[in-house]
């Protein structure tokens, strides 16, 4: 019964937000910049929405309402990045941006929905501010902080378990 209400779900939202023509998106490439912090509430948010300025961007990924902003963590989990990008609807999980795919996705290592201030098991990825311990995984390790940039990082295998990140190469 569980599965058929989350696949009914997932039906609803395609047809009632039809968000992205393609899966990726190759304009958010050039929106990227890193940045040291995300904003912590939705005021913050808001202010940085609008200096990023997504819905001034001419891009045909989609509608331009589901253009956003969005401040999340990197494929490689080492740094943060502000980027527009089409909306996202996560499953329980952390999100992040991936450069290669040009999207925002899930991270499917990260379930969020334990949390110790949980996300739903269904979210739009422009409120991720909303769980704060999405981003305090950055650069947290098992033995301390990575020194790698995304181009050495390529081969790193996560494991999330009781919120501790371990990594190995």
């Amino acid at each position: 019964m569980q599965i058929m209400l989350r696949a009914l779900y997932w039906l609803t939202m395609l047809i009632l937000f039809p968000y992205s023509k393609e899966r990726n998106c190759s304009i958010s490439l050039y929106t990227i910049e890193y940045t040291d912090s995300c904003p912590k509430n939705m005021e913050e948010w808001k202010a940085r929405e609008k200096m990023k300025k997504c819905e001034n961007i001419t891009q045909h990924c989609t509608e331009k309402e589901y253009f956003r902003y969005h401040c999340v963590r990197n494929a490689f989990m080492n740094r943060t990045l502000e980027v527009c990008a089409p909306i996202w609807y996560s499953s329980g999980f952390c999100i992040e941006f991936n450069k290669g795919g040009e999207r925002i996705q899930d991270n499917y290592e990260i379930t969020c929905t334990h949390f110790a201030t949980p996300c739903p098991t269904t979210y739009v990825s422009t409120d991720i501010y909303k769980y704060p311990e999405c981003y305090s995984i950055i650069n947290k390790t098992g033995n301390g902080s990575r020194s790698c940039d995304e181009k050495k990082c390529t081969t790193l295998n996560f494991i999330f378990k009781s919120h501790s990140l371990l990594a190995s190469k």
